[in-house]
């Protein structure tokens, strides 16, 4: 992430909410709820936003929407002042983010509205058709009309539909999908050289590869400290140690020296 650098231009801050601002107003003005337990706290500010009377909630729902039209007035001025080198940053910081803790919400990126939109798959398209096309049309594709259906039972009925057309009854939307996409990969390739993002994403990935071969560096030489370390404390203990006492042999060494010279006498009797 560091490697990445910061954009030129970040997004304002998100405004709070009228009931949000009344929290934060009661926290600072009772210490009580700074301490202590955060579940108990919740309770009792949530009973004296609902103790108050309309007019002093109108108060807080004042200043959210002066907030409100703030943030509109200082979000449209950081879109105006973005570069496409400032999108491309702020992906791949989402991105990152979202690898490193996967469980947390992030917030999504701004796409620059001149940026070529991706089209659609065959798949999507028969979709998108579908739920705009009249119901006529609903029962010849799908088998029945989607009025009074389900978001989901919708999508599930014409996933069906598609899985049981043929190739030839499925080829018309997936031709369309990629003679657009072709199109769409061409406007992309003009756009990024146009805008900078192609240079942009080079010296990108030149400094991701350099944070990351200093990262390994970084991390072989506290390795190999580690192992020096391990070494030093065993070679140490190892000297600490005393040596092994040496066998006593010199009896043994005696009896047999006597019992030598008593057959060389024996011999020479």
């Amino acid at each position: 992430l560091k490697a990445l650098g910061t954009p030129q231009v970040t997004p304002p801050k998100r405004p709070l909410s009228a009931y949000l601002l009344f929290v934060q107003q009661e926290r600072q003005n009772d210490p009580d709820l700074r301490r202590g337990r955060a579940a108990e706290h919740t309770k009792e500010i949530a009973k004296r936003w609902n103790g108050l009377s309309d007019a002093q909630k109108a108060v807080f729902k004042q200043k959210a929407e002066t907030a409100k039209q703030h943030y509109g007035r200082a979000y449209a001025t950081y879109l105006s002042n973005r570069t496409s080198t400032d999108v491309l940053v702020e992906k791949k910081a989402a991105h990152l983010k979202k690898l490193i803790n996967p469980t947390k919400k992030h917030a999504k990126v701004a796409t620059d509205p001149s940026r070529p939109k991706r089209p659609l798959s065959g798949y999507l398209l028969l979709v998108t058709e579908t739920l705009a096309a009249p119901p006529s049309k609903q029962k010849r594709v799908v088998g029945e009309s989607l009025e009074g259906v389900t978001p989901q039972e919708r999508m599930a009925k014409i996933a069906k539909a598609w899985g049981r057309m043929s190739k030839e009854d499925q080829e018309p939307y997936l031709s369309r999908s990629q003679k657009a996409f072709a199109a769409y990969r061409a406007q992309k390739v003009a756009y990024d050289a146009e805008n900078g993002v192609t240079d942009a994403r080079k010296e990108m990935v030149k400094a991701l590869n350099a944070a990351v071969a200093v990262g390994r560096k970084k991390k072989a030489a506290t390795k190999n400290k580690a192992v020096k370390k391990v070494k030093k404390v065993v070679k140490k203990k190892g000297a600490g140690k005393k040596k092994p006492a040496a066998k006593k042999t010199g009896a043994k060494k005696t009896v047999a020296k006597k019992t030598a010279t008593k057959k060389t006498a024996a011999k020479a009797a």
